[in-house]
């Protein structure tokens, strides 16, 4: 009985908070399995063959193991009484899905063991969830890695290791987010979240300007209380107005000025 819980099956709501409720488990199963024995003991056996001190060869000998010992299979279906088909979301601890389903899991099962091996080692790593053309909701989700001040995609429930290595990833997804969080981390490190990207190169060409100016930006920086606070609400203001600039190109909003400027001009009358 202790193993079913082991097993995580549920109809999930649908949209993010679907998304983030997978998401919290996955999170869970890794940092719980990366301190398991079993994955403890598999992950050095991994990379016993590795350059001591070589994290990255670390990162490619553990992905390119998991790619090699799992198999994409999908989520449960239920059918109804009615005939309507529901999807159960379904996610495996990592040493189940090793010793008992023979590997066999989708996108979620498969990262949250990829995850667990490189927790074990000591690799931080992030999932990644991507929304594709086509898709209502955010449809995969991968592992990203940190060596070297740089985040390496490692999706491993895709196909053959030949044509999509350690380091490959869907380019130009519709949407895409990280979690958890990446907190205090360097936004240069995040090239394909282009909101922060575009933060970034635009505090870049800040700093440019002061130094041409001279003052160095990164004192100027230091002398900004709460900079990231700042950051996030300049953030917050431009997709504000951005919202703001939609609501104006309606036709609808130039009515309701029309009949409010006529109401006014009345009542003045």
């Amino acid at each position: 009985m202790e193993r079913l819980k082991q097993i995580h099956t549920k109809i999930i709501p649908e949209g993010w908070k679907g998304t983030e409720e997978t998401l919290k488990h996955m999170v869970a199963y890794a940092n719980k399995a990366a301190k398991d024995p079993f994955i403890y003991k598999l992950a050095r056996e991994i990379i016993k063959d590795t350059p001591e001190g070589d994290h990255l060869a670390e990162i490619v000998a553990i992905f390119n193991w998991v790619k090699a010992s799992t198999r994409w299979t999908r989520d449960i279906v239920k059918v109804t009484e009615k005939g309507e088909v529901e999807g159960v979301e379904t996610l495996t601890y990592p040493t189940i899905l090793l010793k008992e389903l023979h590997g066999e899991g989708d996108c979620d099962c498969i990262s949250t063991l990829l995850a667990a091996l490189l927790g074990s080692i000591g690799i931080e790593w992030r999932f990644k969830v991507i929304k594709k053309h086509g898709d209502e909701d955010f449809s995969h989700v991968y592992v990203i890695a940190k060596t070297d001040g740089k985040w390496i995609p490692l999706d491993a429930s895709v196909a053959s290791i030949e044509d999509k290595p350690a380091g490959w990833e869907y380019k130009n997804p519709k949407e895409a987010l990280i979690y958890p969080k990446l907190g205090e981390l360097k936004l240069e490190n995040l090239q394909d979240n282009t909101s922060l990207q575009a933060i970034y190169e635009a505090l870049n060409s800040l700093f440019k300007t002061l130094e041409e100016l001279g003052v160095k930006g990164q004192e100027f920086m230091r002398h900004v209380p709460n900079a990231k606070k700042y950051m996030k609400a300049g953030y917050e203001y431009f997709e504000w107005r951005e919202k703001l600039a939609i609501w104006l190109r309606n036709p609808m909003t130039w009515a309701l000025f029309g009949v409010l400027a006529l109401v006014i001009w009345m009542r003045k009358k």
